[in-house]
């Protein structure tokens, strides 16, 4: 009888624990957000910007090619790339180029999979479902 409470209080304690870790991985969690399309944005995207004339466009366009090509993008991949965008997305991304590296957060992604991997393992340890580490102390 003993035996079955202290299970139920263990297991009871695991849940804890994983929605508590869990509950702190929303924490990085990124909500997507929407917005309505009006008529009049749909039938100006083929005008002309008046803010941003043509030559500041190809000038994004070519600046945002060169540096695709100097990650190691090919040259015609680059350009078709960069011709598949629409005008306003080129003047958003020539602005902001720079400050953003390929690849960013991989490190910390991985650094926080394998805390993750080793918490689990030594959880699983603890309950007696898996025998991986020897420092952990079995009930």
């Amino acid at each position: 009888m003993t035996e079955m409470k202290h299970s139920s209080s263990l297991k009871k304690t695991v849940a804890g624990i994983m929605t508590v870790v869990f509950g702190f991985l929303c924490l990085f969690a990124v909500p997507a957000q929407a917005t309505l399309v009006g008529t009049a944005d749909i039938l100006q995207v083929g005008s002309e910007d008046p803010v941003h004339p043509q030559g500041t466009l190809d000038r994004d366009r070519r600046h945002i090619s060169q540096k695709l090509q100097s990650w190691g993008v090919d040259p015609a991949e680059a350009e078709a790339r960069v011709n598949a965008m629409t005008d306003g997305e080129v003047t958003l991304l020539a602005g902001k180029i720079d400050q953003m590296p390929a690849g960013a957060g991989l490190l910390e992604f991985l650094a926080i999979m394998a805390l993750l991997g080793f918490i689990t393992l030594v959880i699983t340890d603890i309950i007696g479902l898996t025998d991986v580490f020897t420092f952990v102390k079995k009930q």
